[in-house]
């Protein structure tokens, strides 16, 4: 086997190490398990609390609840509080109808940031005819934490195949004629 060869299979085994080594266990992140309001619920009380509860334990610190109405009033009020797996947020009295989003973001057990957005609509008790507000639709977006890994493996495969590319050529420049 040539030495360029050798360098080559060096480069490529080191860059596959990178890549491995960046990779990690699928991990399980906090996710919401249960909300007071539900997503894409009608509340005809306004709530006093959001509370949420996910399916692991969430740190004490780096949490918050934003509850908003549709032209961006914030109703939450105060800081977010935790007891094991459930965050709860107080809310101001909601007297005008319509949709209200809440945003949330948690630091999991883990340390890995949980954060998506639902939507619930504040409709006040009628005399039997029907609201015409429509509920929002939304779809949770979770982050999952991972990007960091993605990018490591990412540049641990670019890194190698550079190495190759570049002990090919300064080989072959040196058994050049």
């Amino acid at each position: 086997m040539t030495t360029a060869r050798q360098h080559l299979l060096l480069a490529a085994i080191g860059g596959a190490f990178m890549v491995l080594g960046f990779a990690s266990p699928a991990n399980a992140h906090s996710e919401l398990e249960k909300s007071d309001p539900r997503p894409n619920s009608q509340v005809q009380v306004s709530p006093g609390s959001v509370a949420l509860t996910f399916n692991e334990k969430v740190a004490a610190n780096g949490n918050g609840i934003v509850v908003t109405d549709a032209a961006g009033k914030r109703f939450d009020q105060g800081t977010a509080i935790v007891s094991g797996n459930t965050v709860k947020q107080r809310v101001k009295e909601i007297t005008a109808p319509g949709p209200y989003t809440v945003r949330y973001r948690v630091v999991s057990a883990d340390g890995h940031v949980v954060s998506s957005k639902y939507s619930f609509a504040f409709a006040a008790p009628s005399s039997g005819t029907p609201s015409t507000t429509p509920v929002a639709s939304t779809t949770n977006q979770k982050s999952t934490g991972n990007s960091g890994v993605v990018v490591g493996a990412i540049a641990g495969a670019i890194a190698g195949g550079l190495t190759g590319v570049f002990l090919i050529r300064r080989n072959r420049s040196k058994n050049a004629p």
